[in-house]
């Protein structure tokens, strides 16, 4: 092993430990990787580094697809367009459910229906869910 390896080697596992610690604690804290959590008020977006809590009136469109190079790279997803001009993008869908595309017509119903809303502090959400009860307009 060269001298350079013996002296940038150990720093480097030592960072990487770090890291791989901080995302399993972040985990354990969080009961996975990451969640959605769908209230009558708010949509709370969780993953790896952190959480966002949007309101429903914060959100001006809800997309299939982004439009901005990091989004594009999301894989299946839901993108809420903010008011403010700009976008959050819950990519990895199909994470969270077989093939994704049920969880955006949800996230898409819930966001032009707010009288349905009250729905999701109950189990009449995952009723809709599972009978694929959405409104595709």
């Amino acid at each position: 092993m060269s001298r350079g390896m013996q002296i940038f080697l150990p720093p480097g596992f030592v960072v990487l430990a770090v890291l791989a610690a901080s995302g399993l604690i972040a985990g354990v804290r969080r009961g996975g990787i990451g969640y959605l959590k769908f209230t009558p008020a708010m949509v709370e977006i969780a993953d790896v580094l952190r959480t966002r809590v949007l309101e429903w009136d914060d959100i001006a469109d809800v997309k299939d697809h982004s439009e901005s190079k990091d989004g594009k790279r999301a894989g299946r997803s839901v993108v809420l367009c903010l008011r403010d001009g700009s976008e959050q993008v819950i990519g990895g869908l199909n994470l969270y459910v077989p093939t994704g595309v049920p969880l955006y017509w949800l996230v898409r119903h819930y966001w032009k229906h707010p009288e349905d809303r009250m729905e999701l502090v109950d189990a009449r959400a995952a009723e809709r869910f599972r009978e694929g009860r959405f409104a595709l307009d």
